[in-house]
């Protein structure tokens, strides 16, 4: 790099005269050493290379391609007074000392605030854990106690009399409870039993074959029956056990009908099945119980007459399962199944409706008047008259002692009506809004109510076992299902009293008590009570 030549003449003759003699005899003196050397730049360039910044160092001297320039070294030398501000030592400023003081204390409430908000956070997120334990030991131990209590405060309202001392004027009390859930089953609900005779407790089982007991009173579940056959060999898998397709409970025994055709028998308190009857291979669509009798309805519409001979000396035992008699009785799967005094009565898809006698299983009676499959059967045992609907919204009464249809009503309908019987009335519950009321004497046609929330027609017949569209309770008060939801009717003000919806589409409903209904929704089960509604 080549830097410009100046001159400081004037300042080297100020500052030191004998500085320029120097520099003019060492700039002289570099003259003679490169007069000498060749000055060819490439053999310049190649003896040089590794040693010319020594070189350029000592001489004082830079280097360049084209020229050479000669910077001899400047040495300025001064002297300076000690009175000379610059000597003055400068004072230290005790500003900043000051402000750190002072800002120190603005720093350290930060702080303690920050420490401050973090404690209340922290105190606010242990409160909000401890409140979430206690709230879930509460539910946990105390969700019974509290179902028992709104189930407590129905009856309490129904023992309560009518203290009504002005007729002219009419008041309306009405208490409505929310439905208890039965939750437990993984699969959707295949078939429900209820033991007329004890309803304190009742059966279900699901698609996957898993069958509990349940409370009507808590909605706790209070076993699982144990469907195991035998005891495994040891190193094997357990069996599968069939699944489940029909149900009867009688008091302390639950009857099972499988897929496979085999019974089950289990009893509740052993928690454990006492016998099994598998002599036939055609899958269970009905079970229905009668003291120790057995009746087994099929898929090809067979009937079997089981008795059952038990051993209550000790433990409950089946100690043997006898055979009364295996009958051909419809050409079609069976629809409804109903029991009247000691007499079995089917409806199928053949169109026919038969009664059975359960002590030999001989026919008794058959009742042919329908031209489509008979979906629904209802009976008033009072005035001995069976009432059968079918698929072509056809209505029939029939006489139950000698089988003679006493008359049939043409609605002029599309689908089947969903029956139920009064001392008084026929019900009819059709297209998921309207509720019809025949008259049980002349079978004229006495009142139609209709859900106005509700006015789409649709067909909701609920085939499932032991399974209706509407019940009836006390001959006052009606509940029909439809849809997602459960309406209750007073019969004789002719209105609705009160609508509760559920968790879903309703599968199946039957009655469970005198003041409620249990409906099937998907895995879970609902049980509805009546709303108390008393017209003074």
């Amino acid at each position: 790099m080549g830097l410009p030549g100046f001159a400081v003449t004037g300042l080297f003759r100020r500052v030191s005269p004998r500085g320029e003699d120097q520099s003019t005899e060492s700039l002289s003196h570099s003259h003679r050493i490169l007069s000498t050397a060749n000055l060819q730049y490439g053999n310049w360039q190649r003896r040089t290379y590794k040693w010319w910044p020594a070189v350029a160092h000592e001489y004082n001297i830079s280097l360049n391609s084209r020229y050479v320039t000669f910077l001899p070294p400047i040495v300025i030398n001064a002297k300076v007074h000690p009175s000379n501000y610059m000597m003055q030592q400068v004072e230290k400023n005790n500003n900043e000392s000051e402000v750190d003081s002072s800002e120190a204390p603005i720093l350290r409430s930060r702080i303690d605030w920050l420490e401050m908000q973090l404690k209340m956070y922290l105190a606010a997120f242990w409160l909000l854990l401890l409140t979430t334990v206690i709230s879930f030991f509460a539910y946990v131990f105390l969700i019974d106690r509290w179902k028992a209590r709104g189930v407590s405060q129905v009856q309490i309202q129904e023992q309560k009399p009518d203290n009504s001392t002005d007729g002219s004027h009419a008041t309306k009390n009405f208490v409505e409870t929310l439905p208890l859930v039965f939750n437990g089953h993984r699969f959707p609900i295949e078939s429900i039993a209820v033991d007329e005779e004890d309803t304190s407790q009742f059966v279900s089982c699901c698609q996957e074959g898993i069958v509990f007991i349940w409370s009507t009173q808590t909605g706790q579940r209070a076993l699982r029956i144990n469907r195991l056959r035998a005891l495994p060999e040891k190193k094997k898998e357990i069996p599968t056990p069939p699944k489940v397709w029909a149900l009867a409970k009688k008091q302390d025994i639950v009857v099972l009908g499988c897929c496979d055709g085999s019974l089950e028998i289990a009893s509740i308190s052993r928690n454990k099945l006492i016998g099994v009857y598998t002599k036939s291979t055609t899958g269970v669509s009905h079970v229905v119980c009668r003291n120790d009798d057995i009746a087994v309805v099929r898929l090809d519409g067979t009937i079997e007459f089981l008795r059952v001979e038990y051993d209550r000396t000790g433990a409950l035992r089946v100690h043997k399962i006898d055979l009364i008699k295996t009958v051909r009785a419809h050409q079609k799967p069976v629809c409804r199944v109903m029991t009247w005094q000691n007499q079995l009565i089917t409806s199928s898809f053949d169109r026919s409706i038969k009664m059975w006698n359960w002590e030999n299983g001989e026919m008794s009676n058959v009742f042919l008047s329908h031209n489509s499959p008979v979906v629904n059967l209802a009976v008033d045992e009072n005035k001995l008259i069976m009432y059968s609907s079918c698929e072509e919204g056809v209505i029939c009464w029939w006489n139950l002692t000698n089988g003679e249809l006493i008359r049939s009503n043409d609605n002029n309908c599309n689908w089947a009506f969903q029956l139920a019987a009064t001392s008084d009335y026929l019900l009819g519950f059709y297209g998921s809004s309207h509720l019809y009321m025949w008259s049980v004497e002349n079978g004229q046609l006495a009142c139609r109510v209709t859900d106005a929330s509700n006015d789409r027609l649709n067909e909701d017949t609920l085939y499932a076992v032991g399974s209706s569209g509407v019940v009836s309770f006390d001959d006052q008060i009606a509940a029909t299902a439809s849809a997602d939801s459960v309406t209750f009717w007073d019969l004789k003000h002719r209105a609705i009293i009160g609508k509760v919806k559920v968790g879903g589409k309703i599968s199946s409903m039957r009655r469970l008590t005198g003041h409620s209904v249990l409906c099937g929704v998907d895995n879970s089960m609902y049980s509805v009570t009546v709303p108390l509604v008393r017209f003074k």
